[in-house]
């Protein structure tokens, strides 16, 4: 039944827009220095110079390359074409904008090697959500949900972890139902709630529940016309509904990143030593990044490499060899 309210908000958002990818690609050098490229599927105005139809999800800043075929890439099971490219610093202020990540590159001296730790930090979409997520979910449940948690988890067999995602899920669902709700009461404006009581609104929550129907301002003003008995609300509706469904639509807005991923991948210019990354490769690592790992909290990418300081084994070398060298001659001048 809960999955029916969902559904009924935001598949239609969800199943209306085109998956919008994106591929981004780290390539650090041993300076400390990032340069990042991110792919983008451009339209046809902004390839022929509107640049008001910027497909990025940032103001880019550096080079852009307008790609004359397409760039084909395997993404998550799907094949993704790219047309037009960013080239971007991480140094300095680069650009601002949702899924655009704050990276660091810090390295650690030691003799015959230096240790590289990337950090790639998304920060939470903001939205805004009148009843708080801890109202349903635990801390250790929304990383469960949102990003994963195979270290709290990974004893589980899949029936165990079948039953928790299910609790889980009913959890998260109520919590994006009930903000769908008191959404749209806000957007109804105080003719609304100056002829409703706090005390009525779990009640009438639950109506709408029941119901297994959309959470919508038209079917909040139902759902208050059948519990108080009068058809107001729906008259409020339907005198500004184009108004009301519009600043409802706006509140809800994020729903529409549902639709956006991107592949943030890292070229790691030496051996690897530890990653949190679920991908790797060859001197290559790849997260996911969607909406919903940034859905509540921030989404942290870390990797720990190094690279060998060839001339730290050249001049190591140079002093051994000076040393065998020196003690041959010693013992061969003790011996005459």
């Amino acid at each position: 039944m809960k999955k029916i309210i969902i559904a009924s908000v935001i598949v239609l958002s969800i199943t209306s827009c085109a998956k919008n990818y994106y591929r981004s690609i780290s390539t650090p050098d041993s300076f400390g220095q990032i340069r990042r490229e991110v792919y983008a599927n451009a339209d046809s105005a902004f390839m022929a110079g509107d640049a008001s139809h910027n497909p990025w999800l940032f103001d880019p800043d550096g080079e852009l390359t307008l790609l004359d075929t397409p760039a084909e890439y395997l993404l998550f099971g799907d094949t993704v074409s790219f047309n037009a490219k960013a080239t971007l610093s991480a140094s300095g202020d680069g650009p601002k904008g949702i899924f655009v990540p704050e990276e660091t590159l810090t390295r650690k001296f030691r003799w015959f090697y230096t240790h590289f730790t990337y950090s790639a930090v998304y920060k939470q979409l903001e939205y805004d959500a009148p009843v708080p997520i801890g109202n349903y979910l635990t801390p250790e449940e929304q990383r469960l949900w949102t990003q994963g948690d195979q270290d709290a988890y990974r004893l589980l067999n899949g029936y165990e972890m079948s039953e928790v995602l299910s609790g889980v899920e009913d959890k998260f669902m109520d919590w994006y139902s009930r903000n769908c709700f008191e959404l749209s009461l806000r957007s109804l404006g105080t003719q609304v709630s100056e002829r409703t009581l706090d005390a009525d609104m779990d009640k009438i929550y639950e109506l709408l529940v029941e119901k297994d129907e959309g959470i919508s301002p038209d079917d909040v003003c139902l759902a208050l016309d059948e519990f108080y008995g009068t058809d107001f609300f729906s008259s409020v509706y339907r005198a500004d509904s184009e108004s009301i469904d519009r600043r409802f639509e706006d509140s809800v807005k994020v729903v529409e990143l549902f639709c956006t991923c991107i592949c943030h991948e890292l070229v790691v210019p030496g051996r690897l030593l530890k990653t949190n990354a679920p991908e790797a490769e060859p001197n290559l690592l790849k997260w996911r990044v969607d909406f919903m790992r940034l859905l509540l909290d921030d989404f942290s990418l870390t990797a720990v490499y190094r690279t060998p300081n060839l001339w730290a084994f050249i001049a190591s070398s140079i002093v051994l060899a000076g040393a065998i060298v020196s003690l041959l001659l010693l013992y061969k001048k003790g011996r005459v």
